[in-house]
């Protein structure tokens, strides 16, 4: 079966290469066709053919590459894993303490979260900056499993309905401001206080910029933690909406969605990178323009594969809530907690 896929992507990209080159004004369209295509996504390749056909109904070339998609969809009937990315469900995690070390599920909202344990990384401006700069994580912290989902979010928020635009329980809350996600996260930090859940010195918040790159790198040092149509959702395969979360292959350290899906907030304001070497830095958002805007990481469902890059950042107002910007929940030690102890030299 691998041998039939690989035969009929060679024939796929073939016919792309032929039409990119015969076709300027397309460019675009047949890239996107060629990136869809290399992931096996011959369902999706479709589409973008379809979509194309509208502007180019009469273009032969297109024709005949939408009529190899559907051979291949044909051949392909007896082999679903050939038409969809999707992975297994990831498994439930039991666990219900935060314990350092070990996975555990929220009591509120049945968040699994992942152990991130302290470490040392390089995080270089993607804008080529001269401030690229070694940081280290002195304090473990755990970090969402999946972006919040919108069924996540109605058992926090209750009253207040889910704010996405693409609508789904277990498609992440899109369409959410910095403010209100921050808000989501005060609300578990109140919840599972009262119920003796919470570590010392740590709260549920948006992660650090850095928190966020180093989870999502999981040890990597290039563009993307892996295969990037494998691990996300974007612009060339996500058929132009957010999907269910944890679909795709997770990272090294299994999180999922982090290249891809929809863009996530940090709790950071935005500024250059301080360079050299230092201990969990996070921007204080001092000035009337920094406390203003808020820093968003990640790729999304339209992101270009530039886009989707580990060091990719961006800055958005905190009351900017559009689809394809959502949250990621972390349990994470206390800002102030981390400047006592870095001061003290612990």
């Amino acid at each position: 079966m691998r041998t039939f896929r690989r035969a009929g992507l060679t024939a796929l990209f073939a016919v792309a290469a032929a039409l990119h080159a015969a076709e300027p004004a397309l460019d675009p369209g047949y890239e996107s066709v060629r990136q869809v295509a290399e992931s096996g996504r011959f369902e999706h390749t479709l589409r973008l053919l379809d979509l194309h056909l509208v502007d180019y109904p009469e273009d032969d070339r297109l024709r005949e590459l939408r009529a190899r998609m559907v051979e291949k969809l044909a051949e392909a009937k007896d082999d679903p894993t050939l038409l969809r990315s999707t992975a297994e469900p990831p498994p439930a995690i039991a666990n219900r303490v935060a314990e350092p070390g070990r996975n555990f599920t929220t009591g509120t909202a049945e968040v699994p979260m992942i152990w991130i344990a302290p470490g040392t990384f390089f995080m270089s401006d993607p804008l080529g900056s001269d401030d690229d700069t070694w940081v280290t994580l002195s304090r473990g912290y755990w970090l969402g499993r999946t972006e919040v989902t919108q069924e996540q979010w109605q058992a926090v928020m209750e009253n207040l309905p889910s704010p996405s635009f693409f609508r789904g329980s277990d498609r992440p809350v899109d369409r959410v401001s910095w403010t209100s996600a921050m808000e989501f996260c005060r609300k578990v930090t109140e919840r599972e206080r009262a119920a003796g859940r919470v570590p010392a010195g740590y709260e549920y918040t948006l992660p650090t910029e850095a928190q966020w790159e180093y989870a999502c790198r999981a040890g990597t040092t290039g563009p993307f933690a892996g295969e990037l149509a494998a691990m996300a959702w974007f612009g060339a395969n996500s058929d132009k909406q957010t999907h269910p979360v944890a679909q795709k292959q997770p990272n090294a350290w299994g999180l999922y969605d982090m290249h891809g899906n929809v863009a996530e907030w940090c709790a950071d304001g935005y500024g250059g990178y301080p360079g050299g070497h230092v201990t969990d830095p996070i921007n204080a958002y001092d000035g009337p323009a920094a406390a203003m805007t808020r820093i968003v990481r990640g790729g999304a469902f339209n992101a270009t594969v530039g886009e989707c890059r580990s060091a990719m950042r961006y800055r958005y107002m905190m009351s900017y809530a559009m689809a394809g910007v959502g949250f990621r929940l972390a349990l994470a030690p206390v800002v102030s907690v981390l400047a006592a102890a870095n001061s003290a030299g612990k």
